[in-house]
């Protein structure tokens, strides 16, 4: 949870595989939110809408535990970037 909040800015930036990482949060934020990041048009918009989403720490853990499976090279670069 605190590596999403620290690094909220750079996942808007820089995720672009949002929809497989959506994938694996619908079952926690249901359909009708999952809904509403896939029809965000840019990846910065999807994550944005995402991560807005992401109430509790439990929901910021599985879209880390999503983050290292889809993008781990940047969960990488910004745990080394501090």
């Amino acid at each position: 949870a605190e590596f999403v909040e620290k690094h909220r800015a750079e996942l808007i930036r820089r995720v672009s595989l949002v929809e497989p990482i959506a994938d694996d949060m619908k079952p926690l934020i249901g359909d009708e939110k999952y809904q509403t990041i896939l029809k965000s048009q840019t990846s910065h918009a999807q994550m944005r809408a995402l991560l807005d989403f992401l109430t509790t720490p439990k929901l910021k853990e599985k879209l880390y535990q999503s983050l290292v499976k889809h993008e781990w090279f940047l969960v990488d670069d910004l745990e080394r970037s501090g």
